[in-house]
C-alpha cells in the first residue's frame, strides 16, 4: 500500500468536476493497469480536493464495482475513512503515546492544529477525547489563527465550522499557520507540506510536534529540531491510518471494516511510536532519520 500516485490537477469547486473525475476513471479503467483489490498498481483513494462521498459514489459508478475504491461508504463495503477520521485518530494516538510514555500523561495537556480539513478536523476531534485541551486553531478558511480561552465545547471539536469557531475563540492573527507558533503542549499541522523550515522551525515553542500533513517539515528543520530538543513523531509514523483502512478495507473479509481499521490503526501506530522514542533515546539520533529505519527494516523484513 501507498508508493506513487497519480492524480488530477483539480478544483472541486470547477462546475464540470464530476464529469472530469469520472472521465478520469474511464481513463484508468481503459488502460488496463487497474486490478480488483489494489493488485500491483493499486487502486483510487481520497486525497486534498475530493468530496467524500461523491468520488467513490461515482468510481463505483464508472467501474461498475466498489472493489477498486477505498474510503467508500461503510454500505458499500467500505471503511469511509475520510467521514470517520481513521487517519486523524492515528495520529491522535501517535500524540497521546508519545505523551504518555515521554510525560506520563495525554491527560489535560494543551495542542494547537494547523490546517483543519479532513485529517486537521478528526486530530481536533480525537486528541480531545483522549483528554486534550484545544487551545489554537489556525486555517485559510477561519481567515487566520484563532485561540481558544476557555475549553472548547463538543459541539465545536465535532463541527469546526467557521461560524462555531468565531463564537467560541478570538482571533489574534492573519497568518493561516500561526497555530504552530503556539505555546501548547503539542502541535499538529495537518496542512501542506513544507510548512516547518529553517526561516520558521526557531518559532515553534510546543516541545512536542506530531505531523499530521505529508512531509509538513523540511529535512534541515527536523535536524534542527531535533538539536533544539524538540521531538517530532514523523507522518510516516503519525498517519498511516488512511493507508491501514485501506488496506482493510481491499484485504479484510469481515463485515465492520471500519472498526477493524480503528483497530489496527491505534495498535501498529502505538507500538511504532514506543519504539520510535526509544530508539532515539538508544542511538541519539532525529526522529526523521529512526522513522526511515523502522520503515525499511519493516519493508525488507516483510520482503524476506
Amino acid at each position: 500500500m501507498g508508493g506513487a500516485k497519480s492524480g488530477l490537477n483539480l478544483d472541486p469547486r470547477d462546475p464540470g468536476y464530476e464529469q472530469k473525475w469520472k472521465f478520469f476513471v474511464q481513463m484508468v479503467k481503459d488502460s488496463g493497469i487497474l486490478y480488483e483489490d489494489g493488485g500491483v498498481f493499486g487502486g483510487f483513494g481520497y486525497d486534498v480536493g475530493c468530496k467524500p462521498p461523491l468520488n467513490a459514489l461515482w468510481t463505483i459508478e464508472q467501474l461498475g464495482s466498489g472493489r477498486s475504491m477505498t474510503g467508500k461508504p461503510t454500505e458499500y463495503g467500505g471503511t469511509d475513512y475520510d467521514k470517520r477520521g481513521i487517519a486523524g485518530f492515528g495520529v491522535a494516538v501517535a500524540a497521546r503515546t508519545l505523551l504518555d510514555v515521554q510525560t506520563g500523561t495525554a491527560e489535560g495537556k494543551s495542542y494547537a492544529v494547523q490546517g483543519v480539513g479532513a485529517m486537521g478536523g478528526a486530530v481536533l476531534r480525537y486528541f480531545a477525547e483522549f483528554g486534550g485541551i484545544l487551545k489554537a486553531m489556525s486555517d485559510p478558511k477561519y481567515g487566520g489563527t484563532w485561540i481558544f480561552d476557555a475549553k472548547p465545547s463538543k459541539k465545536l471539536l465535532e463541527d469546526p465550522s467557521a461560524e462555531n469557531v468565531a463564537m467560541e475563540a478570538r482571533k489574534v492573527s492573519d497568518d493561516v499557520s500561526g497555530a504552530l507558533y503556539a505555546d501548547v503542549d503539542v502541535v499538529f499541522p495537518c496542512a501542506l507540506e513544507d510548512a516547518i523550515t529553517l526561516d520558521n522551525y526557531n518559532q515553534i515553542k510546543a516541545p512536542f510536534i506530531v505531523e499530521g500533513a505529508n512531509n509538513p517539515t523540511t529535512d534541515d528543520a527536523h535536524q534542527a529540531l531535533y538539536k533544539d530538543g524538540t521531538f517530532v513523531v514523523p507522518d510516516i509514523i503519525a498517519n498511516p491510518g488512511g493507508i491501514i483502512a485501506a488496506y482493510v478495507e481491499m484485504t479484510s473479509g469481515v463485515e465492520d471494516k471500519a472498526a477493524e481499521a480503528f483497530a489496527l490503526s491505534e495498535d501498529r501506530i502505538a507500538q511504532n511510536v514506543i519504539q520510535l522514542i526509544s530508539l532515539v533515546k538508544e542511538y541519539d539520533v532525529s526522529p526523521d532519520l529512526v522513522a526511515d529505519y523502522i520503515t525499511y527494516k519493516n519493508i525488507f523484513k516483510e520482503g524476506a
